[in-house]
């Protein structure tokens, strides 16, 4: 972490990569909230681009409801891919769980309705 970037060093980077781009996260709302927070801690300006959420379209794909919440229950990254058979070690397979989660869902979902889910 000593040598990591720091925010300020990839802020634009990632302000260019996103733009105009639907990007998919587990969590997603967790990871705008924190990159919002982020860039005005630095005084960056940030458009947030549209976004997706894998861990929601997976609750709904899972289907089992949450009473608390009034919504489909949200489980961990790491319970979600190794219920669809994913491995889960290390940074790359983050990446790995997510698509492997977004994907049967997705499919799921058209083949009853016809057309992909909001994400």
């Amino acid at each position: 972490m000593a040598t990591a970037p720091t925010w300020a060093e990839i802020h634009e980077r990632l302000a260019e990569l996103v733009a105009g781009q639907l990007v998919i996260a587990y969590g997603a709302d967790f990871d705008v909230r924190l990159i919002e927070q982020t860039a005005a801690r630095h005084g960056l300006s940030w458009t947030k681009p549209e976004t997706g959420c894998a861990m929601r379209l997976y609750a709904q794909h899972n289907g089992e409801w949450s009473d608390r919440r009034n919504t489909w229950r949200w489980l961990k990254l790491g319970v979600a891919a190794e219920a669809c058979g994913i491995d889960v070690d290390g940074a790359l397979a983050d990446c790995r769980m997510v698509l492997g989660v977004i994907m049967p869902s997705r499919i799921a979902h058209r083949a009853r309705s016809g057309h992909s889910p909001p994400m």
